[in-house]
Order: structure tokens, then sequence, then C-alpha cells
């Protein structure tokens, strides 16, 4: 009876595992052969496994075909689910598909989709990353752009992973009031980002005009 119970509890075990494994690879199967809505279904049912494999993979394919599917509703569904995926997983490293985040970023012009791809790229900085979100904010600048929550999302990003290079930039945009109804969250980004600054505080004092240098003062 009891050698019977033993191979029934192995029979159940090895059944359990079979399908498992082939779950896993109905996930892989969907996304290969599936249309774009389905290869969407299977990203997001490989993450409820934590498996982010594939939204890697959908990265990959959002890159491969986004001159011809950019405007396709589909098609932005797949590269949202991924990128959301993505920034949602603390497991998940973007080192080795750096790159192609940043394009995603350079790419897609969609709110939510930059705004899922800040949060990704503040959870794994790189001078890299740093340095996209350095340029974009100076492009937003330079073309007068109106204060929206991918530009305050990035000001906020810039207070948690940025350089000496995101200091002058978010300095000069406190200084000279481009958002200035933003004024708070600016200065909240700077704060951090003055304690490894010095020398360009003092580079800045030395050249300021005296008006200036009081409210360089005040704001510091």
């Amino acid at each position: 009876m009891n050698n019977l119970k033993r191979k029934a509890s192995l029979i159940l075990l090895a059944l359990f595992i079979s399908l498992n494994v082939f779950a896993v690879e109905n996930y892989e199967i969907q996304f290969s052969k599936g249309n774009v809505s389905q290869k969407t279904t299977a990203v997001l049912a490989a993450a409820a496994d934590g498996n982010y494999s594939l939204a890697v993979k959908a990265i990959d394919f959002a890159i491969s075909e986004k001159d011809i599917l950019s405007d396709d509703y589909d098609f932005l569904t797949l590269v949202r689910t991924a990128v959301k995926t993505l920034a949602e997983s603390n497991s998940v490293k973007i080192k080795n598909y750096e790159k192609n985040i940043i394009e995603i970023f350079n790419s897609f012009r969609q709110e939510d989709i930059r705004l899922s791809v800040l949060d990704l790229m503040s959870n794994y900085p790189s001078a890299n990353v740093v340095s996209v979100i350095n340029n974009y904010l100076t492009e937003c600048t330079m073309n007068n752009e109106q204060m929206n929550p991918v530009i305050l999302k990035a000001i906020t990003v810039l207070g948690k992973i940025g350089n000496t290079t995101s200091f002058q930039l978010l300095f000069a945009i406190s200084l000279n009031h481009i958002w200035p109804q933003y004024e708070r969250q600016i200065d909240s980004s700077l704060t951090p980002l003055a304690d490894f600054s010095e020398k360009e505080i003092i580079r800045i004092m030395n050249i300021a005009p005296m008006g200036d240098k009081i409210e360089i003062i005040n704001l510091l």
C-alpha cells in the first residue's frame, strides 16, 4: 500500500512539473507564433509567473518593427505592456539591454511609455541613462515646451540619479524660472545633487552678476 501511495505521489509530481514546463513553453510559442495582440498576452502571462524574458523580447521586437508599426494600436499596447512590466519588476537588470531601453525612450513619444521608461531608468541608473535624460530636458527647455508629466518625471528622476551636468541644467532651469509653477519640485531635485557639485557652485558664483549671486545664495 505504501509503495502504491509513493508511486501515485511520484506520478502526480511528475505531472505537475510537466504541466509547468508546458505552460512556460506555451508562453514562448504564443509569443513567437502569435500576432501582436497574442504577444502582449504572452508577455503578461509569463510575467505573472515571474518570467520577464518575453518582456525583453517584446522590447527587441518593438525596436525592429517600430518604423513599420509605430502607429498601430496593438503594437503600441505591446510596447506599453513590455516596458511597464519591466519597470514594475524588481528582478530585471537593464544593463544588458540598456541601449534598447534608451532607443524606446527616444523613438516613442507617447506619454505613458516614456513615464514607464523613466521609472525603469531610475531603478537601474548609468552614465548613458543620465545623459539621455539630461539631453531630453535640455531639448525641452530650448524648445520652450510647456510642463508635462514626462518633463516633471525626468526632473524627479535626475534628483535621484543625476550627475554634475544634471545639477547645472536644473540650476539653470530654476534660476531662469523656466517652469515657475514647478520650482518647488525642481529645487527638490537640486538639493541632493548640490552635495557633490561644490566646484560647479563656486564656478557659477564667480561668474554670476551680483543680482544673480543673491538669488543663487537664496536658492542654495
